[in-house]
């Protein structure tokens, strides 16, 4: 049997800062922290919806008799109520939940509309393609954070 042996080549690395690097992001990272930014985040873009009346589409504009019995043009704005209702009830270093209030029961009808009774979607959650980016924007500024040693 007969062996071929060509040239070999080598290459050599300083990874240490590297590793510190690593190191330095594994001591920091805090996954409730972290959850805790991406709720937070996720609630200022809610209220920036209700504030442009539809931040992705502009929602369907109401009604005129809804308008004369409300006394206001404002979509899903009266009292503040479903808008004030969105908070982060429930973070752990692996999750992080958003909603509305157990005290708002209607507001899966104004996200997915409700055909019965003349209610169009008016999207009040932002979109998943645009909540996974803002997630992954805040995971790498962790991450930034960690390794310059900088405050998340």
């Amino acid at each position: 049997m007969t062996s071929i042996q060509g040239p070999r080549v080598s290459l050599a690395a300083d990874v240490s800062r590297a590793k510190r690097a690593l190191a330095r992001v594994g001591k920091v990272f805090d996954g409730t922290k972290l959850a805790a930014a991406v709720g937070n985040s996720q609630v200022a873009w809610i209220d920036d919806n209700f504030r442009r009346q539809g931040k992705i589409k502009p929602w369907e504009k109401l009604k005129a008799a809804t308008i004369a019995r409300k006394g206001s043009d404002r979509i899903l704005i009266d009292k503040n109520r479903l808008r004030g209702s969105f908070e982060v009830p429930r973070v752990t270093r692996t999750e992080v939940r958003i909603g509305p209030g157990t005290n708002v029961k209607y507001a899966a009808a104004h996200q997915f509309g409700y055909p019965k009774r003349n209610i169009p979607a008016r999207p009040i959650l932002p979109p998943l393609d645009v909540a996974q980016k803002d997630a992954q924007r805040l995971v790498q500024n962790m991450i930034d954070a960690a390794v310059t040693g900088g405050a998340f």
